[in-house]
């Protein structure tokens, strides 16, 4: 029988040092936690759980290369991600927006394009699932039209809440990361890699 894994990774506040003062939030981590017990109970043989310290960049990319070579066809990955997600300028040229998407781990920024690379280390037949809570979720998954479709059309969204008496105050934490901290994280980032 195909094994199934699961990575789960929670971040409710990160490293001063590399992103400066950014909002701490509440409830990244709890939904980690509650994603790795739906995996267990759902019976993934092994669930992995890294919260803010612990979700670091090398962390993460760890956990997925491990997944990579563990899980086979007709095996499940399951990853998901509750934290900020944000935009830096897209130095590749691969980005028709200009902008690469990311996860603001504990350390650095984990970009669009390293976690697509993760996912081609999958052999064909893997599910692979993903479920991700931050902002920029859908794109940095690489799946622009979904994310164009929900922007153009949040009005209509927002408005059906409004009948229910929510408004936008009531949604869950904000999780974009400020730009000015994501230009900031990404340019020691940057000069970390033009340094090596």
């Amino acid at each position: 029988m195909a094994r199934s894994l699961s990575l789960h990774i929670g971040v409710n506040e990160v490293d001063a040092s590399t992103y400066g003062a950014i909002p701490k939030l509440r409830s990244a981590v709890k939904d980690a936690e509650r994603m790795k017990k739906i995996a267990e109970d759902l019976q993934y043989e092994s669930s992995i759980l890294l919260q803010d310290k612990d979700a670091t960049a090398r962390n993460v990319l760890e956990q997925l290369g491990r997944m990579a070579q563990e899980v086979q066809p007709g095996g499940v990955a399951l990853v998901s991600y509750a934290g900020h997600g944000s935009q830096v300028p897209d130095t590749t040229g691969n980005e028709s927006s200009g902008r690469d998407q990311t996860w603001v781990l504990y350390d650095r920024m984990l970009l669009d394009d390293e976690l697509f690379a993760m996912w081609k280390r999958f052999v064909p037949g893997v599910r692979i699932y993903f479920i991700f809570d931050s902002c920029h979720s859908g794109s940095v998954a690489r799946f622009p039209d979904i994310v164009e479709y929900v922007c153009k059309n949040k009005p209509q969204f927002m408005q059906g809440s409004r009948d229910f008496g929510i408004t936008e105050a009531d949604l869950p934490d904000n999780r974009l990361l400020p730009p000015e901290a994501a230009l900031t994280a990404f340019e020691k980032f940057e000069a970390q890699i033009t340094a090596t």
